[in-house]
């Protein structure tokens, strides 16, 4: 007997059903009509495929590390906190976008499949953090964390500075900003690293500090304690498990 494809599965009916009310709704709107066709096109479609995409590459390593002897999937199988791992980051991956973030997660699932049953909470731990951080998040953190391998300190200002190009001249500049020796630079670049360092400071993986130790007599000091010495940055312990579990030493 051949299957009658015009028949809908439980799944498929279940959807259908689904985006017929999202639909529904969205036609009471101005424009509702397009934007119907907007939400299969722009939110349902790539998001799955991202799902899709992520559980496919996370199985392959998955598999690869059992070859490798370093899991037993049927230990795995059986631990409930393996399974809620790879749905929370399935889950994730599905409403993010970026390379960085992406691989993060599907480092964070994987660590958890060779952590000791007991040890597994952290990789929730961790997805949890990633869920909060955008793409440009990661790699700035990931930019923190590798200044710090080569520094013995990290200067707040350099990492305000992460991707700024300078020029002779305005073109192309939509928030120009001149530097001491008559350059310019896009303005917007180290305000957004600015928002993003205060974010990772709120999340609790980095936090700054006043550095001190380069002042050289009393006359560099100031009456503005905010200015008598250097703002400084590093990764808090918190920082370092996240940066660990995605691979990052």
């Amino acid at each position: 007997m051949t299957d009658n494809l015009s028949v809908a599965s439980p799944d498929e009916g279940l959807h259908a059903v689904s985006m017929f009310l999202a639909k529904s709704g969205l036609s009471l709107l101005p424009g509702g009509g397009i934007l119907a066709e907007l939400l299969t096109l722009v939110v349902a479609n790539p998001a799955t495929k991202r799902r899709d995409a992520f559980l496919m590459d996370l199985s392959r390593r998955i598999e690869d590390l059992e070859k490798q002897g370093r899991i037993d999937l049927t230990e795995l199988a059986r631990d409930e906190t393996v399974s809620a791992i790879i749905l929370q980051a399935a889950q994730i991956a599905q409403r993010s976008v970026g390379e960085a973030k992406i691989e993060a997660l599907k480092l964070a699932a994987v660590k958890g499949a060779i952590h000791e049953s007991s040890e597994r909470y952290l990789s929730l731990i961790v997805l949890g953090v990633l869920d909060r951080l955008t793409e440009a998040h990661v790699k700035l953190l990931k930019t923190i964390a590798e200044l710090a391998r080569r520094e013995a300190s990290i200067a707040k200002q350099d990492i305000l500075s992460v991707g700024v190009t300078y020029q002779n001249s305005l073109d192309g500049l939509l928030a120009p900003q001149r530097t001491v020796t008559g350059e310019y630079y896009d303005g917007r670049i180290p305000y957004i690293n600015g928002l993003i360092l205060s974010d990772l400071a709120t999340i609790g993986v980095i936090e700054s500090y006043l550095d001190i130790t380069d002042l050289h007599g009393v006359d560099d000091w100031s009456t503005d304690p905010s200015r008598n010495g250097v703002d400084r940055l590093r990764v808090t312990e918190v920082g370092r498990i996240v940066l660990d579990e995605i691979g990052v030493h």
